[in-house]
């Protein structure tokens, strides 16, 4: 959930690795909502079968399942990424209930942005490579929000069976989705920060969301490896 607890976290005798950690929560959530709503797995996933692929990568030293596999750390969590959203959530309220009134001189005197508020934002920003938004109704500020839902909204394990295991790690995690979203725009789309009709959102989404896997892709410069 916050890069910031990532470390404590590895270091402990008791962890295992991320891949171990993913896939146990995962598969444990889906036996729970089987055994209460579709037991027999008829739409839900069947994550009984997943141990078989996982020791098939642990076995060649596949990055991620393996006990001692490196683990890859997005600048962002879970964490930033909801606070993030909803607090620009409430911005963007604010700013039409003010007629427009609302800047963001005003945002950072009452302290808004600070800390957990504003630091998903800041990144986005950052390996998107654009500018600071002149105003909250601006385009680059309804792109931050969908990058975060997308972030925070992942299908491959659930409800999409889980077909790649090897990525599935970096198809899960928000703050790799949120990092790699990022980094599609500024390498394969950086003009969807100004684009302000509606109709050209659909092609601008499926263009990002191709550039998305696998995990791969990521450059150890933004990323931290543990």
């Amino acid at each position: 959930m916050d890069p910031r607890v990532i470390r404590q976290v590895v270091e402990h005798p008791l962890f295992d690795s991320i891949g171990h950690s993913y896939t146990t929560a995962y598969g444990n959530v889906l036996l729970i909502l089987a055994a209460t709503l579709n037991d027999d797995f008829g739409v839900i996933p069947d994550p009984r079968g997943w141990e078989k692929e996982l020791d098939a990568l642990r076995a060649h030293k596949v990055r991620g399942p393996y006990h001692g596999s490196d683990v890859l750390v997005s600048p962002v969590g879970a964490r930033q990424i909801f606070e993030g959203h909803a607090r620009f959530g409430q911005l963007q309220f604010l700013y039409f209930a003010s007629g427009k009134r609302l800047g963001w001189d005003d945002i950072r005197a009452k302290g808004m942005l600070a800390g957990i508020y504003g630091e998903a934002f800041e990144c986005f920003l950052e390996f998107a490579h654009i500018n600071w938004p002149p105003s909250i109704d601006h385009p680059t500020v309804a792109l931050f929000m969908l990058v975060c839902d997308m972030a925070i909204n992942a299908s491959a394990g659930f409800p999409i069976p889980l077909r790649n295991f090897t990525t599935f790690v970096g198809d899960t995690d928000p703050g790799m989705r949120f990092l790699l979203l990022c980094r599609a725009i500024a390498t394969k789309r950086p003009d969807v920060s100004t684009a302000r009709s509606a109709r050209r959102w659909p092609t601008h989404f499926s263009s990002i969301r191709r550039s998305v896997s696998p995990i791969e892709s990521l450059d150890g410069q933004t990323t931290a490896r543990l």
